[in-house]
């Protein structure tokens, strides 16, 4: 395996192998399409305010706690305070998250207003919103740029964040309906999933050393399936996640007691796809075909301008670059890949100069793309960062992960007019796919570009999982630690 893949390793698929496992189940936000009326209101169950507090559990080890706490105003809404901390282990290294929310819930216990903080130790992002009529409008800001930025998500159906809907399903029940669908709201992602929520009666369950009855719920989205089990005061007591997270309620003081300093399991490591054949100069490869198993790969979109999926077999074929004057943009929804998005601000001063800067000398739109893809590789110090990953922040900052470099190489296009979109999916190295992110960028046709190997376009072994969703690492959830791939063949050229 060539020198640069083993220096590069710690620039492979933090965020979305670390932070996304632990992060969405965490800090999922459902959205409820029924509402009540005034009077199935005032005939609720009442909902228990107060302090509760949480031990988060992963691969059998402490890692982190949750403290919540929820006041009544006057006229009825509440104030919901959420603190979040975790510790986990990605490639080798020791990450401390803080997660804080502070949220305005109405009557129905629909979201009002939040503010929401995400800290690593590294970066800082905060984020708050309002409902609006059928808008959410969510203001963004980064200790390490300057100026706040607001922008507006259109929407259908009331948001609610997952406390308030366990408080809404509790005011309601039981018994319970079987089956309720949901949007799927995440003001730290930005993204909207559609979910359902089931209900499976009560099941018995171990709390802090006590066998307690609990109203069992399941809330799936996109593959993901996350357990539930309820009081009747709609307080959760306890949920299973991904890969054996869990948590548990419990006292104040042991929920900040025991978490471990060094986790001993990987996460990183342990999301990665085995590969039983070793891929020697993958970006000699001309095509690869691999068998997808574990998933149903026809309910992802994994076909596009390199990729080809017939039944389970997904063929990946290396572009040919377009000529250089070839710079016709006839496809449908361009656009949406030219504009900016919260964490891909390619309308900021600083990104548009840089990016004039650095493509002052290209002819071409394909020279654009090089120098930019090569200036990041260059210039962005190839380092684990888990946050939310923000254009900004990495060009003040100058350092990230696959994903930094993603987003910025993605505002750099979009500032010079280069369509760009974001890739998440599965990259081979060292003997297995990892996750990892890159770019695709239209002149005259779709091409891939990875700036953390300077590759144009991007070797074989880049299997495009999600492109172009806002905020595309939550389409992965119901892919992570399931898909199983195995060799059928490749070619050479």
């Amino acid at each position: 395996m060539p020198l640069y893949r083993q220096k590069w390793f710690l620039a492979t698929g933090t965020v979305v192998a670390a932070v996304f496992l632990l992060l969405m189940y965490l800090k999922i936000q459902p959205n409820r399409g029924v509402e009540q009326s005034a009077e199935d209101l005032a005939s609720s169950p009442a909902v228990k305010t107060g302090e509760t507090w949480k031990s988060i559990y992963f691969a059998d080890e402490k890692i982190g706690y949750v403290r919540s706490v929820l006041k009544q105003e006057e006229k009825g809404a509440y104030i919901l305070e959420e603190t979040v901390f975790f510790r986990f282990n990605s490639m080798g290294m020791v990450h401390d998250i803080s997660l804080d929310t502070s949220a305005r819930l109405k009557t129905d216990f629909s979201l009002d207003r939040f503010d929401f903080d995400m800290s690593s130790g590294l970066m800082t992002v905060s984020a708050s919103g309002r409902v609006s009529g059928d808008e959410v409008v969510i203001e963004t800001s980064n200790p390490d740029t300057s100026g706040k930025r607001e922008f507006r998500v259109q929407v259908d159906k009331k948001p609610y964040l997952v406390s308030g809907m366990l408080m809404d399903l509790a005011r309601s029940g039981p018994p319970f309906p079987d089956q309720k669908d949901y949007s799927l709201f995440d003001p730290a992602f930005m993204s909207f999933s559609d979910a359902t929520v089931s209900y499976h009666g009560k099941q018995t369950v171990s709390v802090s050393g006590s066998q307690t009855s609990a109203f069992a719920l399941s809330l799936s989205f996109k593959g993901f399936t996350q357990k539930i089990w309820m009081d009747e005061n709609g307080r959760s007591l306890m949920e299973k996640g991904l890969m054996g997270m869990k948590m548990v309620a419990d006292s104040k003081s042991n929920a900040l007691d025991g978490i471990v300093r060094k986790p001993g399991r990987d996460i990183t490591d342990m999301a990665a796809v085995s590969f039983s054949n070793l891929i020697e100069n993958p970006e000699n490869l001309a095509e690869l075909k691999v068998k997808i198993t574990g998933i149903d790969p026809s309910g992802f979109n994994l076909s596009n301008h390199r990729q080809t999926l017939s039944g389970n077999i997904l063929t990946i074929r290396k572009e040919t670059l377009p000529d250089p004057g070839d710079t016709l943009k006839n496809e449908p929804n361009l656009k949406t890949f030219t504009e900016p998005e919260p964490f891909i601000q390619s309308d900021h001063e600083s990104v548009i100069q840089k990016a004039r800067e650095i493509t002052k000398d290209a002819d071409s739109d394909l020279e654009k793309i090089r120098c930019i893809v090569r200036w990041v590789h260059y210039n962005i110090r190839k380092t684990p960062v888990v946050t939310v990953p923000s254009a900004l922040s990495t060009l003040e900052s100058k350092k990230g992960d696959c994903n930094e470099h993603a987003v910025l190489t993605a505002a750099l296009a979009r500032a010079v007019d280069i369509p760009c979109r974001v890739e998440t999916g599965l990259y081979y190295l060292n003997g297995k796919f990892r996750y990892h992110a890159w770019n695709a960028f239209y002149t005259g046709g779709w091409i891939t570009g990875d700036a953390v190997f300077n590759q144009i376009p991007a070797d074989v072994t880049h299997i495009s999982l999600t492109s172009g969703e806002a905020r595309s690492e939550t389409a992965l959830a119901g892919i992570i630690g399931r898909i199983k791939l195995e060799p059928v063949n490749k070619e050479s050229r």
